[in-house]
């Protein structure tokens, strides 16, 4: 009997010690609110998509620099790496597949006031980087769903010329075409976010570059999509009358935006540009000067006055070519203001430097269960629009 006391004692004991250690070892939660995406409030109507690139890598989360340059691992100033491009990231470099990045990015949109995005879409194929491109469109598009934007592709359709040369021309190019396009309409089309123009999915293509037919294209495609050219081909009178619309790509100014003239006066689908300029490393005879940000104002008002269906601002995060409206080191906020300026939102700067520190949070918490549920909690409040909450709840951490 004394030692059956001594031994439930002694597991008492144990017990006790037990319970005070796991609860010393217990990490604090937030509970999150999910709070669904509140559409923001505009005085100019016009829908505006941004074009989005999805290629970029970074080291620490994909492995490499992608995109970036050959030298990315080298810095020409403290903090600053050394890149190809004469502007660079606010947020420094980044990796598209990175979840705190497409927050980021999808939320500066929202609150310019912008629709959604047009990405640069490569397919599913398994060739060169494209499965690497693909998975960050995807993930992409998912984000787009949590922060209440559309989106439609922009098919680089210069792929199939690589994919029948790779595969040394055993199939014919509408091989690769009508597979690609069959996986659109399976798994892509039919996503709640994805963008329907006159009631059937958007699909753009940036060309015609492939050498296919306006015949063999619609073809494939059928009537069932709405199916939309970057380049208006006044010789090829097949090709004009395969597709349901154009789009501008340039539109720097009223007097580089024929593309958009001529597509009004031939169709009834017309998406319209607005880029803020063109500028490369080195410089070259195609580069546009910005004009301190004046070229994109023209062309957005000029896109306006013609009333299109669409407008798309090429580009979102084209770095390379010195088109991107997405924050810089150089320009702050400045396009992106320009933006919400045109487009009649009631939201600043300030609201878009809160996207900013939301970015900068995670990367500083990265791994931290707490404070990044406490940041998922200022994500909804964002995408619920509900600013001042969200201001009050990431000074907490």
């Amino acid at each position: 009997m004394k030692h059956t006391k001594i031994l439930l004692l002694t597991c008492l004991v144990f017990l006790v010690f037990a319970c005070k250690h796991e609860k010393t070892h217990m990490l604090p939660t937030y509970d999150v609110t999910v709070y669904q995406p509140q559409s923001v409030t505009k005085t100019n109507s016009l829908p505006t998509f941004a074009h989005y690139m999805p290629w970029f890598g970074s080291k620490e989360y994909s492995g490499s620099w992608t995109h970036w340059g050959n030298n990315a691992d080298n810095f020409v100033s403290p903090g600053k790496r050394d890149i190809p491009m004469v502007y660079y990231p606010l947020i420094d470099l980044y990796d598209s597949n990175d979840p705190a990045y497409m927050e980021y990015a999808l939320l500066c949109m929202k609150l310019s006031g912008i629709d959604g995005i047009f990405i640069d879409y490569y397919s599913e194929m398994q060739l060169y980087d494209y499965p690497f491109d693909f998975k960050r469109t995807t993930a992409a598009m998912d984000m787009a769903d949590k922060v209440g934007l559309k989106y439609a592709v922009v098919y680089e359709d210069n792929i199939l010329t690589a994919v029948y040369n790779a595969d040394q021309g055993v199939h014919p190019l509408t091989y690769y075409l009508t597979n690609n396009v069959n996986y659109l309409k399976k798994n892509i089309f039919n996503r709640s976010n994805y963008l329907m123009v006159n009631g059937k999915p958007l699909f753009m293509i940036f060309g015609p570059s492939a050498n296919l037919t306006g015949t063999q294209w619609r073809s494939v495609i059928q009537q069932d999509v709405s199916f939309v050219s970057v380049f208006w081909k006044p010789q090829d009178a097949v090709f004009k009358a395969s597709v349901d619309g154009t789009m501008a790509w340039t539109g720097q100014s009223s007097a580089t935006n024929y593309e958009l003239d001529q597509c009004l006066a031939n169709y009834s689908l017309c998406i319209a540009g607005a880029m803020p300029g063109f500028e490369t490393v080195p410089s070259t005879s195609n580069n546009a000067d910005p004009r301190n940000g004046d070229n994109f104002r023209e062309a957005l008002n000029y896109a306006k006055t013609k009333n299109p269906t669409l407008l798309q601002i090429p580009t979102w995060n084209d770095w390379g070519e010195g088109t991107n409206i997405e924050p810089s080191v150089e320009l702050g906020y400045q396009r992106l203001q320009i933006v919400q300026q045109f487009l009649g939102v009631q939201y600043t700067t300030d609201d878009l430097a809160l996207c900013v520190q939301l970015y900068q949070k995670r990367k500083q918490y990265k791994g931290k269960q707490y404070e990044n549920q406490v940041l998922d909690q200022v994500f909804y409040y964002i995408v619920s629009l509900q600013m001042d909450k969200a201001r009050s709840l990431i000074a907490t951490i």
